[in-house]
């Protein structure tokens, strides 16, 4: 959900001469903007009936098996304590956003540092404007799963 925020508050500092670049950490593990509302009702759906469990099972099939197995538990405890009447709504929104307008309102490189699970209809998506990095082995949490490989290739992305 971070990453689709920080392209949508870039988009509203485009005129900002401070604005550079932008670095998104495993943003697009949904294709937004390219599911139809069968598949929509289907992630969302879990949510709205059980939204712990639906959390818990998000970050145990987002992580990789190279993640610490108390990081994991931190993550899930983290991801289940928010509050659903809060994020339900935000979730609701965010399944049907579309990236397309933030991309043509952002004028400056986009780099994304990507687990391996990103779904091929959102790398087609973003390939025009984002040079993303497939970092081998992680998922959803590449910066839990494999620290010293992300922080490598993040120093390697600042300037």
């Amino acid at each position: 959900m971070g990453g689709c925020v920080a392209l949508e508050a870039a988009a509203q500092l485009k005129h900002n001469p401070q604005l550079q670049e932008i670095i998104l950490v495993d943003t697009f593990g949904l294709p937004y903007g390219d599911m139809d509302q069968q598949t929509i009702d289907s992630v969302e759906t879990p949510f709205i009936e059980n939204f712990v469990s639906a959390m818990e099972y998000l970050v145990d099939n987002t992580t990789s098996s190279i993640i610490n197995p108390d990081t994991r538990l931190w993550i899930k405890r983290r991801m289940s304590s928010a509050n659903p009447e809060l994020m339900l709504p935000v979730w609701h929104d965010l399944l049907r956003w579309s990236p397309d307008n933030a991309f043509q309102n952002i004028h400056c490189p986009i780099y994304a540092l990507n687990g391996e699970h990103i779904p091929n209809a959102a790398n087609i998506r973003c390939a025009p404007y984002v040079q993303s990095q497939v970092l081998e082995g992680c998922h959803h949490f590449p910066q839990f799963e494999h620290p010293a490989l992300f922080f490598k290739q993040l120093e390697g992305l600042l300037p």
